[in-house]
């Protein structure tokens, strides 16, 4: 279970791991910019962003955080109802 509470955290590095490669280190390899510091760095975040969609429990996340509605919208949804059924 400990590992599910830990989930948001590895989705926010996920997210931007990602950002970092595609808003950074394209724009540097792009403009022939990089370093061998850079270079190294990209290598490791790199691995990060390929594996951790392998490993991840899409089956958990999917239906948990994109497909849930928000408990607070849930509860109104549930009042708007019930008030138009009186």
């Amino acid at each position: 279970m400990y590992a599910l509470q830990t989930l948001p955290l590895a989705l926010f590095g996920l997210a931007w791991e990602t950002v970092w490669v595609f808003a950074l280190w394209w724009r540097l390899w792009y403009e022939r910019e990089t370093t061998a510091a850079v270079d190294s760095t990209f290598f490791e975040i790199a691995l990060g962003v390929v594996m951790a969609p392998i490993v991840a429990p899409w089956t958990y996340v999917y239906p948990h955080y994109f497909k849930a509605l928000p408990e607070r919208w849930k509860q109104a949804t549930a009042h708007r109802t019930a008030s138009r059924a009186t």
